[in-house]
């Protein structure tokens, strides 16, 4: 489960955290004010590549900076329809939390991390 979405200078989001509940979550508000930029980085973090929103991934960092960070936490036990409940790392407990970083340059780099170790 999706438990927290941080995004740093990534769209229109100097620094933005979303926490997320279990069950249903929502997100609403104004024209513009960033949902789309929310369901975009959800898709970014795990694996995507962007194409339906921008032409290249550097157009993902906000303006004037040179690096934008997307980075989930998410549960390390979650269910899998077909396969039940899986856990992402062995060496973790169920309820300990996988964090999912990446990071896409303004030149068009990008790199990923799961708990700060390069991938």
């Amino acid at each position: 489960m999706l438990r927290e979405l941080e995004l740093i200078d990534f769209m229109s989001h100097h620094h933005t955290v979303v926490r997320f509940d279990s069950g249903l979550n929502v997100l609403v508000g104004r024209k513009g004010s960033g949902k789309t930029a929310i369901l975009e980085a959800i898709r970014l973090i795990f694996g995507g590549l962007g194409r339906e929103r921008v032409s290249s991934l550097k157009e993902f960092v906000r303006h004037g900076a040179n690096k934008a960070i997307i980075r989930a936490k998410i549960k390390n036990r979650i269910f899998v329809p077909g396969r039940g409940w899986v856990k992402l790392n062995d060496k973790l407990s169920d309820n300990s939390n996988v964090i999912i970083e990446r990071v896409i340059y303004s030149d068009g780099r990008t790199i990923f991390r799961v708990n700060g170790r390069r991938v």
